[in-house]
């Protein structure tokens, strides 16, 4: 991500994170694979991207996040927590 940043032709104006991954499952059939799987493209990229575009001037930033994160649903522990870490990240770089 830092490298396809760094290699536009001009600085972005604008990055959008749309990345979600469903692995439903009751919480004890969850596994540390099996949270890896749907936290990282959400919560891991977003964070990624955040940091290669910090020193980007940009007009415009979205993350996209579920209500999952403050209701999720039966089975949905893990894609509930790469939501709330989303909106986390986003709170704490609003603040900035």
């Amino acid at each position: 991500v830092r490298a396809l940043v760094a290699s536009a032709p001009s600085p972005p104006a604008a990055v959008w994170h749309a990345a979600g991954v469903l692995s439903d499952a009751l919480l004890p059939n969850q596994t540390a694979a099996s949270l890896g799987a749907v936290f990282a493209p959400k919560a891991l990229g977003a964070a990624t991207l955040h940091r290669a575009a910090a020193a980007t001037p940009l007009r415009a930033c979205a993350y996209f996040s579920s209500v999952a994160g403050l209701l999720g649903g039966p089975g949905q522990a893990n894609y509930g927590a790469a939501n709330a870490a989303l909106d986390a990240l986003w709170t704490r770089a609003a603040a900035l």
